[in-house]
Parts: C-alpha cells; sequence; structure tokens
C-alpha cells in the first residue's frame, strides 16, 4: 500500500507544480479555502487552504477540503471539482495541507508551496499505516 501513497503523492503534487508553474496569471490565495482570493505580501509564516489562478485561459483553484468525511486535494473549476487523489485508495492527513505564498510586492511573482501528508485508506494494520510527507515550492514563471 505504501506504493499507492506514493504514486497518489508524487501525482498529485506534480500536476499542481506545473499547473502553478505556467499558470497564466495568480489571482490571491485564500486562508480558509474560500474567497476573499488575496495576494500574499504578508503572507511570511501564513498557511492557505487554497491558491487560486488563471491556466488554459480559465480559473482554476487549488484546493485542499473535507470531501466526504475526509480531505481531498482538487482542482476547482467550470466544469467541476476533480480529485487529484484516488480517496479509495489514499486519505490526506488532517491539518497536513497548505499551502504557502511569498510576495515581496503585489506585482511580483509569488513563490507557492505545496505541502501534505498522505496515508493508506482502509488499512487492515492501523499500526502499520505508511504515511508520506509530500512538500514542494514552485516560482510562477509566466507572470
Amino acid at each position: 500500500f505504501s506504493e499507492e501513497v506514493r504514486q497518489n503523492g508524487n501525482s498529485a503534487i506534480s500536476r499542481m507544480s506545473r499547473m502553478l508553474q505556467f499558470a497564466e496569471s495568480f489571482q490571491g490565495a485564500s486562508q480558509t479555502g474560500s474567497p476573499p482570493y488575496s495576494d500574499c505580501v504578508s503572507g511570511a509564516g501564513v498557511s492557505y487552504r487554497s491558491v487560486k489562478i488563471k491556466s488554459s485561459s480559465q480559473t482554476k483553484i487549488l484546493s485542499s477540503f473535507n470531501s466526504g468525511g475526509g480531505l481531498d486535494l482538487s482542482i476547482i473549476d467550470s466544469s467541476g471539482t476533480s480529485s487529484l487523489i484516488d480517496t479509495s485508495k489514499v486519505n490526506v492527513v488532517a491539518n497536513s495541507c497548505r499551502f504557502t505564498c511569498q510576495q515581496a510586492s503585489s506585482g511580483d511573482t509569488p513563490i507557492i508551496g505545496i505541502n501534505f501528508d498522505l496515508t493508506e485508506a482502509n488499512s487492515s494494520v492501523p499500526d502499520k499505516t505508511a504515511t508520506i510527507k509530500f512538500s514542494t515550492t514552485v516560482k510562477m514563471r509566466n507572470l
């Protein structure tokens, strides 16, 4: 099962990193996961639940939110919500998912940190459940 955790985490962090890196614009971050979204000039040490960007001419929100009693890593856009992980195989560890954001001024390119821990879903041996930490920092390029 630890292979499932690793694969899901690597896939999720890779997809989020690429979307952020090549986004057309940064539209803000939210500490609650809901509007308002604001720049992160005063964001040193602040954790955010979601980040809003424009990608492929469409507004997208990268988010960690409660879904069916558990946390999910998702992309929300005009076509709906799509999960970045297989929630039948892995779970986001409570309070582990956060985005960080650094900007010197509101016009500067933000540097976004992505952090989350995944664990096996439905482990038959809770004491031996695999939990893996995932973390990266991305500088948005196309702004």
